[in-house]
């Protein structure tokens, strides 16, 4: 049976479970995951795996919580087998430690909304848990906020200086309303009185 494809994933299934040397040991047999007698046996593992084997596919217990035991296993991608470890964290509140699987359904709240709070949000166990979810008009508010805060909190833009105005024959004109005064081109206004600092007497002049 050792040259059986399948042999190795009984040798790791059982180290796991029993070989407190095994570096996957507190995840299943120090939390009490064990495989059923029948399946102790090699012959009787191969046996009784579901159909569906692809040699990328990886054994995962269908309740995380659960041993490894005929009906309790499928074959899942390593995605998949990923997802369902994540949903066994144990988190604890009020002097009981369950897996995220059995406080969300206790909870109501989405397993995966459970593991963002934690994992991602950095949440304690006891806030995660007792945070309502966001309803769908508070996740859709939460967004358009989120969404339009950067154009909502940007400074504001910074305003205009007033136009500089000059005095002739008594009214205090623009450079544009000089220019079409004298007929001499604004461009030309501008640096003899902003740039050289001319007296508009000398600036207008042609």
């Amino acid at each position: 049976m050792s040259k059986s494809a399948h042999y190795h994933r009984w040798r790791h299934m059982m180290d796991r479970c029993y070989m407190e040397s095994c570096p996957a040991y507190p995840n299943y047999g120090g939390r009490g995951i064990k495989v059923c007698p029948e399946w102790h046996d090699v012959a009787n593992f191969i046996g009784g795996l579901p159909d569906g084997y692809k040699p990328w596919l990886e054994i995962d217990r269908i309740d995380n919580d659960g041993d490894y035991e005929p009906g309790n296993v499928r074959w899942a991608n390593r995605s998949q087998n990923a997802d369902n470890r994540r949903s066994a964290r144990a988190l604890t509140y009020d002097g009981r430690t369950q897996s995220l699987k059995r406080w969300s359904e206790e909870t109501g709240i989405n397993a995966g909304t459970l593991w963002e709070r934690i994992s991602i949000l950095g949440w304690d166990d006891a806030k995660a848990l007792t945070t309502a979810p966001l309803t769908s008009h508070e996740r859709m508010a939460k967004a358009h906020e989120t969404r339009w805060a950067g154009h909502i909190n940007k400074a504001a833009p910074t305003p205009r200086p007033p136009l500089k105005r000059f005095p002739v024959d008594g009214v205090m004109l623009t450079i544009k309303e000089l220019s079409v005064r004298t007929d001499i081109t604004e461009k030309l206004l501008r640096k003899r009185l902003i740039e050289r600092g001319w007296p508009v007497e000398r600036a207008i002049k042609q």
